[in-house]
């Protein structure tokens, strides 16, 4: 029988390390699938930021046709920010700004503090401190469904097109290992 589904363009992406679910471009009526790819990056296959990939695809989609991610037409992807992120280790979807709409939080587990990057009170880098982007639904309409051609490190990738973004104090916090959401105040 012939297989379905989505596939990477390349062995070792560690495509669909996480999966998140939910309707992420603001109620178009069918959910989308969020797809993390720890080792993605065409423009450099030596320790690669990964990528997250945002199918909006009916169920029709799945139980029909089988997809390469790296040239689909209508996927939204995101780059990690550096090499060695692990971009997309962990997902979890849930309405973070509460405006009623699903937004992303996107783990990269080995993302770099860097004291010149980020508004912490670091004095010096913090190697593999680990970060949390957190994606609203406003950002996720504003991703490219074209892949990333500029080098590793420019626009467009994570650091640039989020909304919020946590880093790990210390280094190998490992900050973004595993990602829940929910309602907690009630």
């Amino acid at each position: 029988s012939e297989r379905k589904g989505v596939y990477g363009s390349a062995a070792s992406q560690g495509l669909g390390e996480a999966i998140a679910i939910a309707d992420f471009f603001d109620d178009l009526g069918t959910d989308e699938i969020a797809i993390g790819a720890v080792g993605t990056s065409p423009s450099d296959a030596t320790n690669p930021p990964g990528r997250v990939y945002v199918l909006n695809v009916p169920a029709t989609f799945i139980e029909s046709d089988v997809a390469d991610l790296a040239t689909a037409s209508g996927v939204h992807r995101i780059r990690g920010h550096e090499k060695n992120d692990f971009f997309g280790f962990s997902l979890a979807a849930g309405d973070f700004d509460k405006d009623g709409a699903a937004d992303l939080a996107v783990g990269a587990i080995y993302a770099d503090n860097k004291a010149s990057e980020t508004n912490c009170a670091n004095a010096t880098d913090l190697k593999n401190a680990g970060a949390v982007y957190v994606f609203t639904s406003a950002d996720l309409l504003c991703v490219s469904t074209a892949d990333p051609s500029s080098p590793v490190g420019s626009d467009p990738d994570a650091r640039r097109l989020a909304s919020r973004a946590f880093y790990g104090r210390r280094q190998w916090d490992e900050l973004g290992f595993s990602l829940a959401s929910g309602d907690l105040n009630h």
